[in-house]
């Protein structure tokens, strides 16, 4: 294992959120490409070990870079993220769909800075699906997320001026907090208008 390396990549990471912290952004985003470069390569000698870091790695800069109102390469980034997490995913839900969700919330929020709000929808819907699908099979350590989620959601269609829909993701979400999960039957009655959720289901 080239071990200097992942050494490398570890060490420009973590200076990378210091930078951030201290408000030196563009110092920021160099660290964090230096550490996307690394594991850019090492995935691709040894995708097993190092794609997912490879796709945190991208996360971080999507992050700084849409720090730096660099909208385009933030969506680029986490969009490559994404699509990395979807992989993984495939083969390992219980491990990365977490992560795929996650990386669907910052890629809303990416389209979104772009004012490209339908397509943030999209991606919001699909991440609350799978946060839901989490929230029901292991509450304790979704509910959180899947709460956040649906406050995203709720906030997205606010922006489309879907605002009795959104009142009522923003009610779902009071809920889940509460240890309360609508599912099935009852979540379609309490929404007042029709809207499709996707959810991500490992082939």
């Amino acid at each position: 294992m080239p071990q200097s390396q992942v050494n490398r990549a570890i060490s420009v990471t973590n200076e990378s959120g210091r930078l951030a912290d201290l408000g030196r952004r563009e110092e920021a985003l160099a660290a964090i490409e230096q550490a996307t470069g690394i594991y850019r390569q090492l995935a691709e000698t040894s995708p097993d070990t190092f794609l997912p870091h490879f796709a945190a790695s991208l996360n971080n800069q999507s992050r700084r870079l849409a720090d730096l109102g660099r909208r385009e390469e933030a969506l680029a980034a986490i969009e490559q993220a994404a699509a990395i997490y979807r992989q993984l995913a495939e083969t390992r839900p219980d491990t990365f769909l977490p992560h795929f969700a996650a990386s669907l919330n910052n890629q809303s929020r990416r389209l979104a800075d772009l004012g490209r709000r339908e397509e943030a929808l999209a991606a919001i819907e699909q991440a609350t699906g799978i946060y839901r699908q989490l929230a029901e099979t292991s509450p304790d350590k979704s509910v959180p997320s899947f709460a956040a989620s649906l406050n995203n959601l709720a906030d997205t269609l606010s922006s489309l001026n879907r605002d009795a829909e959104a009142s009522a993701i923003r009610e779902e979400a009071d809920a889940a907090r509460s240890g309360t999960i609508h599912t099935g039957e009852e979540r379609v009655r309490r929404r007042t208008a029709r809207w499709p959720l996707q959810v991500f289901r490992p082939t």
